[in-house]
């Protein structure tokens, strides 16, 4: 792939619309702050999606198209997405606060994540992976139906504490699944390249198959003992106030995604096995992720995210 020296016409017009989108939520923003409201009141789920969207549509221009020069405006749109994102959550999306956060607050790690690989791994099709999943989390937030909601405040301070270490420990052991999968998507593309051959001018630079795997190998190995943390508080907690039963969607759900997680390890740490069968049963770790965001949807449960636990 060619890049060209010169910028066209057709990348200042670019440049101009990524401009000015994000010169529309830094103003969103800016005109909180005069008008003494709170800070990004106005800002809804539109705001940011767009800009990630935009962000992502210029990797592909970039990719497909040869159209160079424009790494800098995916990262003003990146940045300016995040700003919203994390406006909105502050003001609609805090945890345990009546609304459902986690898918948000995860797509808000996963688009820092983006942000910061454009610096590390600026010569790569970086965005091309990530975005698409930033993107899929806000979309289960969008889609849920309007009678599901997210957890209240526990009254007893004691359930408080480990509502808040259980919700913790879930979101980053998520943030590790999420990394798992996309280096695992990514060892199968460049596999797959290497496989047949494809010469590099004519496919996204990608990391390499060693790099991959290793970033795989570290983000198990870290999502495994605080996802296994946060649902094993999630155990005691129901335990505890007797609200569900063994049988329950949600759990059963959470129980095959722990169930896939041990599989994983085994066959990665205690067989030593790795490459495209380790990729895709991370893959199916991922899948099983976001089935326990979206079971409440579906099934009735007694998880205080669904309409019986509500």
């Amino acid at each position: 792939m060619q890049h060209g020296t010169y910028v066209s016409c057709d990348q200042i017009a670019i440049l101009r619309t990524c401009a000015h989108a994000a010169q529309g939520i830094i103003c969103e923003i800016d005109s909180d702050l005069y008008n003494d409201r709170m800070w990004g009141e106005g800002i809804s789920v539109i705001c940011f999606t767009a800009c990630y969207a935009l962000a992502l549509s210029l990797e592909i221009l970039e990719i497909r198209k040869g159209v160079g020069g424009i790494r800098w405006a995916r990262r003003a749109l990146a940045l300016a997405g995040i700003l919203a994102h994390l406006a909105y959550i502050v003001n609609h999306a805090l945890p345990m606060s009546g609304q459902s956060s986690i898918p948000l607050l995860l797509s808000l790690i996963m688009a820092i994540f983006y942000l910061s690989g454009t610096f590390h791994h600026q010569r790569t099709a970086w965005g091309l992976f990530v975005l698409p999943v930033v993107l899929l989390l806000i979309l289960i937030h969008v889609v849920k139906p309007v009678n599901l909601g997210g957890m209240d405040m526990p009254p007893e301070r004691s359930t408080k504490m480990w509502t808040w270490l259980h919700l913790t420990f879930l979101l980053l052991g998520d943030v590790g699944l999420c990394v798992a999968f996309l280096a695992s998507v990514m060892y199968l593309v460049q596999a797959r390249y290497l496989k047949h051959k494809v010469r590099p001018d004519h496919a996204p630079r990608l990391l390499s198959l060693e790099r991959l795997e290793r970033m795989s190998r570290r983000a198990i190995t870290l999502a495994f003992p605080l996802l296994t943390s946060g649902l094993l508080i999630g155990l005691l907690l129901m335990i505890q106030t007797g609200e569900m039963r063994w049988w329950d969607a949600k759990l059963i759900t959470a129980g095959l995604l722990w169930l896939a997680l041990v599989v994983l390890i085994t066959i990665r740490f205690g067989l030593h096995m790795s490459g495209r069968r380790v990729a895709w049963l991370t893959i199916l770790a991922f899948l099983l992720m976001v089935a326990a965001f979206a079971v409440s949807w579906l099934l009735p449960t007694q998880h205080p995210t669904g309409v019986l636990g509500r």
